[in-house]
């Protein structure tokens, strides 16, 4: 009896946090700023191509590298960007789904993590001081 019940408890436990695994989430004032990009699955981003992001209040804006982008945390679903066309070899991401990741992002000091999960692509971004 007491097997079936542990087992029971257990499986619920993990259930719960498979469930709710995901959902940590960052305060958006501790990442409020501008964040530059610093590195594409860990190579250097070349100077020319300063993609960045900048959140204030509940607006957000940036430059991917190729296009310009901006909307708000609240429905970013609504992210307007410009439709440049861009050199095949020229940087640039998918805001919308760097948007959909910032809440699962990991911040340790100056440093923002993000990685998105249509490329696998893991950008750093530093903190503009």
């Amino acid at each position: 009896m007491w097997n079936r019940i542990t087992a029971v408890l257990l499986i619920t436990f993990a259930f719960f946090y498979w469930a709710h695994a995901g959902e940590i989430s960052i305060d958006v004032d501790v990442i409020t700023g501008k964040w530059l990009l610093k590195t594409v699955d860990g190579a250097p981003v070349a100077r020319d191509q300063t993609a960045y992001f900048s959140i204030a209040g509940n607006e957000l804006s940036g430059f991917d590298g190729c296009n310009f982008f901006g909307g708000t945390l609240e429905n970013p679903a609504l992210l307007r960007m410009t439709q440049r066309a861009c050199a095949d070899d020229q940087l640039a991401f998918d805001a919308n789904a760097l948007v959909a990741k910032l809440p699962s992002a990991t911040l340790q000091n100056d440093t923002l993590t993000i990685v998105l999960d249509d490329t696998d692509l893991t950008l750093l971004f530093l903190r503009d001081n």
